[in-house]
């Protein structure tokens, strides 16, 4: 993609040869971090759906008075920890 020449002494073809190695590098890097974030993303929102239901599985309901009161047995921190997840794979994936 990149072409230079190479010349002995030269030492604006040396600046410039490093420059594209940094160019490389960095376009590998915004890919792995596109990579990561797509799968931290992904991660969060099957644990968002999967401990979403449970918790909801958990949830009783009961009438009182003609009102219905719902209590929950569920355990909210593992929906807490998938939003952070999912919010963190954003950042990454957005991030250059």
């Amino acid at each position: 993609m990149y072409t230079a020449f190479f010349y002995e002494n030269d030492h604006i073809s040396d600046v410039w040869n490093i420059h594209i190695y940094a160019l490389k590098h960095e376009q590998s890097g915004v890919k792995m971090n596109q990579t990561l974030g797509a799968i931290l993303s992904i991660a969060g929102l099957i644990g968002i759906i999967f401990f979403g239901y449970q918790y909801m599985a958990d949830t009783e309901t009961f009438s009182l008075l003609g009102a219905d009161i719902a209590v929950s047995t569920g355990d909210w921190i593992p929906i807490v920890i998938s939003v952070i997840v999912l919010v963190v794979g954003l950042f990454i994936y957005r991030s250059k």
